[in-house]
């Protein structure tokens, strides 16, 4: 007599409730290390982000030159944006830009002089984003600090033909509801042949 075993429904229930939770932990581990992996993810990318804005800031700083149309290198200075005249499109002729705090974006403006004799029309300025999750306006950091060619600090922001180096900061954070895990990344330009100005 061939006596067939198998499951019982005792252990088939058994079996059904073990591997449904297992593939219930399983999956609520992976969800967890994605939401984890992600906000790390995002981190890195607003750190580089910024990184390379500075790298690109300061870049357009050090080649700062005399507008097309005569005008002085530095128009305007203050601590959240900064406006000068550099060739940043390796074109003959130097770009109108500024650097700007828009909320918690760090952006950059640039306007290509056009006619004959050249001008800068603020209706063709053109707008790229260089950072996002900037802290600067939230923590009242400044994002610019300027100084004259002996390295005192300048205030008056009026006064844009004394400035030698600027400092700029960018304060970022991917979570910008808190300050915590904040990332600090600073870089100085000198003006190229500021003495030359």
């Amino acid at each position: 007599m061939n006596h067939l075993r198998g499951y019982t429904l005792v252990e088939l229930i058994v079996v059904i409730a073990i591997t449904t939770l297992t593939i219930i932990a399983t999956t609520a581990a992976i969800i967890i290390f994605y939401r984890s992996n992600s906000t790390t993810l995002n981190e890195a990318y607003a750190v580089e982000s910024a990184r390379q804005g500075i790298e690109k800031t300061v870049a357009d700083i050090r080649g700062i030159q005399y507008g097309a149309d005569g005008s002085y290198p530095v128009s305007a200075i203050a601590t959240s944006s900064f406006t000068f005249y550099s060739n940043v499109d390796d074109s003959n002729t130097p770009e109108w830009v500024q650097y700007y705090l828009s909320g918690t974006t760090f952006v950059r403006g640039t306007i290509v002089a056009t006619g004959s004799p050249p001008t800068y029309p603020v209706a063709n300025e053109s707008t790229t984003t260089i950072s996002k999750y900037v802290r600067n306006g939230l923590e009242n950091i400044p994002i610019f600090q300027y100084f004259n060619a002996s390295s005192t600090q300048i205030t008056t922001y009026s006064t844009t033909t004394a400035v030698a180096y600027v400092t700029v900061e960018l304060v970022v954070n991917e979570n910008t509801s808190t300050s915590t895990g904040d990332y600090i990344l600073r870089s100085t330009a000198a003006l190229r042949n500021a003495s030359q100005f």
